[in-house]
């Protein structure tokens, strides 16, 4: 599918944008190791567009910056 990533390397790439993350590896319960970012954009609601188009049964959906941006792109489901 793509080039598999660990957090900080999507970190790094992907600073202060949302990401799309196919084939997550977890450690333990809730902390994503690494994955192949499939999608990224400032814009929350086009990474959940894409994710619709895509229909991937196992994915992560993450922002990547030091807080959320205001308004409603803010906002997590």
């Amino acid at each position: 599918m793509g080039e598999v990533l660990t957090l900080p390397e999507i970190e790094q790439r992907y600073k202060d944008e949302w990401v799309l993350i196919a084939e997550p590896e977890w450690d333990g319960d809730i902390d994503l190791r690494s994955g192949v970012v499939v999608f990224h954009s400032p814009d929350r609601e086009a990474v959940w567009e894409r994710d619709r188009e895509l229909g991937l049964k196992s994915f992560a959906l993450l922002f990547m910056g030091d807080a959320l941006p205001d308004g409603p792109d803010g906002y997590l489901l």
